[in-house]
């Protein structure tokens, strides 16, 4: 097999993986929180976030990194750059 052989047919497995490619879910939020988002028609990052969110949220307060994980979580649900209406493929709701 000479290097353009090979060069060419490891191109054609790329371009197969490639085509085949479907992205996991990056972010996963539980169902319950999702509909109280929804419900709220919260649109924006500076916004009054419901009661029941901060709730969720706090339940960790004691570990900051999972906390903050949560607070990132609600807050790109909400941004319109990046909730699941702008990228559903990478949301999945549980």
């Amino acid at each position: 097999m000479t290097a353009d052989e090979f060069v060419g047919l490891h191109q054609e497995k790329l371009a197969a993986e490639r085509k085949s490619f479907r992205p996991l879910p990056i972010y996963i939020i539980p169902s319950n929180i999702a509909k109280i988002l929804d419900d709220a028609e919260v649109t924006y990052v500076d916004f009054d976030i419901p009661k029941e969110v901060i709730n969720w949220v706090n339940e960790l307060k004691d570990d900051y990194i999972d906390w903050s994980g949560r607070m990132f979580l609600v807050l790109a649900y909400c941004n319109p750059l990046t909730s699941p209406k702008a990228f559903p493929n990478i949301w999945k709701v549980e």
